[in-house]
C-alpha cells in the first residue's frame, strides 16, 4: 500500500514533464516552420536576383553596340540598317531617349546647349546631339540634347 501514495505523487510530475515536452516541441516546430519559410523566401529572392541579372547582363554588350548605331545614324545612307539595329535593341528591351519634341528629363538627358525656338516650350528637346538609350527602365547612356530656352 505504500506504492499507491508514491504513484499519486508521480502523476503530477509526469503531467509537468509532458507539458514541458509539449512546449519544447511547439517551440521547435515553430522554429522549423520559420526555417522552412526563410528557405522558401530565399529561393524566391535568388530566382528574382537571377532574373534581374539576366536582364542586365546584356547591358554591356548593348552598350558596346551603341557606337555602331551612332555611326549608322551619322551615315544617313543606311536607313534599313538603322531600322534593323533599332529593332534588335527593342527586342532586347532597349529604347532610344532624347528624341526631338520630348520634354527634357535630367535623369535621361544631358543638356549641352539651349536655343531660342519660337513655338517650342521651354525645356522641349529641339535638337539631338547624341541619342541616349534606356534598357528596362535603366539608363545605359544619357542623351546629349539641345533644348528650347
Amino acid at each position: 500500500m505504500t506504492d499507491t501514495p508514491q504513484l499519486a505523487d508521480e502523476a503530477p510530475q509526469a503531467d509537468d514533464v509532458h507539458a514541458a515536452c509539449q512546449q519544447q516541441f511547439a517551440a521547435i516546430e515553430a522554429k522549423w516552420k520559420r526555417a522552412i519559410a526563410d528557405y522558401q523566401n530565399r529561393e524566391r529572392d535568388i530566382a528574382r536576383e537571377r532574373e534581374e541579372f539576366a536582364k542586365y547582363v546584356a547591358a554591356d554588350v548593348i552598350r558596346d553596340f551603341l557606337p555602331l548605331m551612332d555611326a549608322i545614324v551619322a551615315a544617313q545612307s543606311l536607313p534599313a540598317l538603322h531600322q534593323l539595329g533599332l529593332e534588335i535593341l527593342k527586342r532586347n528591351g532597349v529604347t532610344p531617349t532624347g528624341l526631338v519634341g520630348e520634354r527634357v528629363d535630367y535623369l535621361q538627358h544631358e543638356v549641352v546647349a539651349t536655343k531660342a525656338e519660337s513655338g517650342k516650350a521651354a525645356g522641349e528637346i529641339v535638337e539631338v546631339v547624341q541619342v541616349g538609350y534606356v534598357m528596362n527602365g535603366r539608363v545605359l547612356r544619357v542623351a546629349k540634347v539641345i533644348i528650347a530656352a
